[in-house]
C-alpha cells in the first residue's frame, strides 16, 4: 500500500480509487438521468393534443343576428369536438379563446376577414383554426 502526501494530507491507494469509482458512478447516473429526461419529455410530446380554434361565424350580409352566430359557432365546435379525435385534437371552448384574447367583445371582433386567421390562431396558441361564413346569393 502506498501513501500520497496531497495538500498535507495523507490519502491512501484504496481511498483514490475509490474516489474514482464514485466520480464514474455520479457521472454515470447524471447521464442516465439525464436521458429517462429526455425520454419522457419526449413522451409527454407525442401525447399532446392539437388545439382546434373554431373562431366566431361570419355574416357577409350582416343580417344575421349575434346570438344566432354565437348559436352557430358552438354548434360548429360541438361537431368538431364529436368528429375529431379526442386522443389528438382538442376543440378550444369560447371561453379559452376569451382568456386568451383578453374581453368578450375582443373575441367577436378580432376578425373578419380570412387573412388574419393566422394572426388570430397565434394569439389564442393553436394548431389548427376554422371560422364559418354566410354568404347570399342573389340572382
Amino acid at each position: 500500500m502506498f501513501k500520497i502526501i496531497s495538500r498535507g494530507a495523507v490519502i491512501t491507494e484504496k481511498y483514490r480509487k475509490a474516489r474514482s469509482i464514485f466520480c464514474i458512478f455520479s457521472i454515470v447516473m447524471t447521464i442516465k438521468t439525464f436521458f429517462i429526461l429526455l425520454l419522457l419529455t419526449i413522451a409527454a410530446y407525442g401525447q399532446q393534443q392539437e388545439r382546434v380554434a373554431i373562431i366566431n361565424t361570419v355574416d357577409d350580409g350582416d343580417s344575421i343576428k349575434f346570438s344566432d352566430l354565437s348559436y352557430l359557432t358552438d354548434r360548429l365546435r360541438e361537431t368538431a369536438s364529436n368528429i375529431l379525435p379526442r386522443q389528438y385534437y382538442g376543440v378550444m371552448t369560447t371561453e379559452s379563446i376569451v382568456a386568451f384574447l383578453g374581453s368578450q367583445e375582443r373575441a367577436q371582433k378580432e376578425c373578419k376577414e380570412a387573412s388574419c386567421l393566422a394572426d388570430l390562431g397565434r394569439k389564442v396558441n393553436a394548431d389548427y383554426v376554422a371560422q364559418a361564413r354566410i354568404g347570399r346569393f342573389e340572382g
